[in-house]
């Protein structure tokens, strides 16, 4: 793998979703955000709401309620929250269009050979899967094994002595991000929302509001890939160590005197020591 032996990758395809809740066997993804970067440039972004209103599944009653759950659930922790009925309407593309449009995009990505670029990528690949086939738009759907997880990579940071954040030589991509994001460290924290955006993107002038928008947090995520590519590339200062040129001092450092007790009822008396 690239990230074992320091070639940090510099093209690569950031993505985001996002999506009406958490079940993958209920809800439906509202919006695919890409972020695609070329030898360290972005050269494409994109935002894509999907228009899921007016259908029979999911009926418009589920829609409307499942929308107003999220917007007042998000509002109540502090967050922004940018999807709404209205926004669907004005803006979306039918689910067909949507899906069809991913399955092309990413077909596209992977027989270039560039990897995806997710933070927690088993939610957005399994939502998207799972809507895939739950309204046929196809037989699932995959990232493939090029994938680096943003999120497992700064977990992966704060416990370097933890053997399972290790790369095997046989791991894939997927087998190392996946065993990392299952390692459960008490304190360890790397969602992006809180954890990464007061660590690193807070820094990079990103607005907190701007979050929980899928174009928006998939360009948070090349941000991420920025700033731990700075840290893998650093320079480091070798240690300088003595050759058989280099002259050393035999000279034993000056001992010091030890200091002079002071304090209630001692008296130095002329001529005479303390001890």
């Amino acid at each position: 793998m690239a990230f074992q032996h320091g070639a940090w990758p510099t093209s690569y395809c950031c993505v985001d979703t996002e999506t009406t809740g958490y079940l993958h066997s209920e809800d439906v993804v509202t919006e695919w955000g890409h972020c695609l970067v070329e030898d360290g440039k972005v050269v494409d972004q994109l935002s894509l709401v999907v228009n899921w209103t007016g259908r029979d599944v999911p009926p418009d009653f589920w829609l409307r309620n499942r929308l107003r759950q999220v917007k007042q659930g998000m509002e109540l922790k502090g967050k922004s929250c940018h999807m709404s009925y209205e926004k669907m309407q004005d803006e979306g593309v039918t689910p067909e269009k949507a899906f069809g449009f991913i399955t092309k995009f990413t077909d596209t990505i992977k027989t270039k050979g560039i990897p995806f670029v997710l933070h927690n990528h088993v939610f957005d690949e399994k939502m998207l899967s799972t809507n895939f086939l739950q309204f046929k738009f196809g037989r699932g759907f995959t990232f493939g094994d090029r994938i680096l997880d943003t999120e497992a990579i700064e977990k992966a940071s704060q416990i370097p002595d933890n053997p399972r954040v290790h790369p095997r030589s046989s791991d894939s991509l997927r087998d190392y991000f996946l065993r990392v994001k299952y390692t459960r460290v008490t304190g360890v924290k790397s969602n992006m929302d809180e954890h990464c955006f007061d660590k690193y993107l807070s820094k990079l002038g990103v607005d907190k509001k701007q979050l929980h928008g899928a174009k928006m947090d998939s360009y948070c995520c090349h941000l991420l890939m920025q700033a731990f590519g700075e840290q893998v590339t650093a320079p480091v200062t070798p240690p300088v160590y003595p050759t058989a040129d280099t002259k050393v001092s035999r000279r034993m450092p000056p001992k010091e005197a030890p200091p002079m007790p002071s304090g209630p009822g001692l008296k130095r008396i002329r001529g005479q020591r303390l001890s």
